[in-house]
């Protein structure tokens, strides 16, 4: 069984993401080497993705789901080529426990200590307002409407900083817990509020803030990946507390959000098949995710 571990404060997009994902591989994506797909193997929770996601989509009455209340654990099966090739386990830990103070939330925590020690990939969700305000990445002079919209009822810059300062430190501590050969992944979700430029001044940004697994003496191998659910998403009627969503949903693999599930799949198997090696290839090469060690940019493990 792979066991994979979602790790993201309050209003990182997690829960919109699972639904999400889960809908658009349980329809499966083509590749030349054959067709990849997932399977909800628990009824209880597969009408709770569909429910999800049909919230998220539908039309004026669309609404974004609430954040978890308790941490979940979400069964699936992995095909490959119409095969089945591998069960796992999708750890959705409750964002509000990572900077829970009450005793609930230590012991949240202490169970999340215990699953990283399992875990064969630790996927770390970082939304990108997040970092639009920690690391300034539009300036006065050139905000756009589009900026104006998602950041006028935003967090400060004090407060953004301080809550990717937390996600540091649960991320150190996760170092400490899981095994040396476990990858990290680093998801920017609501990407489609940043341009280019501003993507990738946020990942240099990213990558400095969080030196500690980009040092030179780090063995963790680390991922960066940025996702959308679509465009014109980050409204300002969600700063501002509606849970109507508004925008537009793309519910396909064009904007990433096939990434933090299968690369943590890929990772986690044992002898992949030549077959599976090239639609590895295909999958995930550096235009969708980048991959460090050491400070430096490796390639693929495939």
């Amino acid at each position: 069984m792979i066991k994979i571990c979602f790790l993201g404060l309050t209003g990182s997009g997690k829960t919109c993401y699972l639904y999400a994902a889960s809908h658009v591989l349980s329809e499966g994506i083509q590749t030349d080497f054959g067709n990849v797909s997932i399977l909800s193997t628990s009824v209880n929770r597969n009408i709770e993705l569909n429910r999800g996601i049909e919230a998220m989509a539908s039309g004026e009455d669309a609404t974004w789901p609430k954040g978890s209340d308790r941490t979940n654990v979400f069964p699936y099966d992995l095909y490959i080529g119409g095969h089945r090739r591998a069960d796992f386990e999708i750890y959705d830990y409750r964002g509000g426990s990572l900077d829970d103070d009450t005793d609930n939330g230590q012991d949240e925590r202490d169970e999340l200590y215990e699953t990283f020690e399992n875990s064969e990939c630790v996927v770390v969700f970082i939304d990108a307002l997040t970092l639009m305000k920690a690391f300034s990445l539009k300036n006065e002079a050139e905000q756009t409407l589009e900026y104006r919209k998602a950041g006028r009822i935003e967090e400060s810059v004090l407060k953004a900083k301080n809550k990717l300062n937390h996600l540091k430190l649960i991320i150190t501590e996760a170092c400490q817990h899981v095994r040396q050969d476990v990858p990290i992944l680093l998801t920017i979700t609501k990407k489609d509020i940043l341009s280019n430029d501003e993507l990738n001044a946020g990942i240099e940004n990213l990558k400095y803030f969080m030196g500690i697994l980009f040092s030179v003496d780090s063995n963790v191998t680390v991922g960066i990946t940025a996702v959308s659910l679509g465009r014109d998403l980050a409204s300002e009627e969600v700063n501002l507390g509606s849970r109507r969503l508004t925008g537009y949903l793309h519910l396909d693999v064009s904007r990433n959000i096939h990434i933090p599930i299968l690369f943590p799949l890929f990772v986690g198997m044992e002898n992949l098949e030549p077959n599976e090696k090239r639609i590895a290839q295909r999958i995930f090469n550096s235009n969708v995710i980048q991959l460090y060690r050491g400070g430096q940019i490796v390639v693929p493990m495939w």
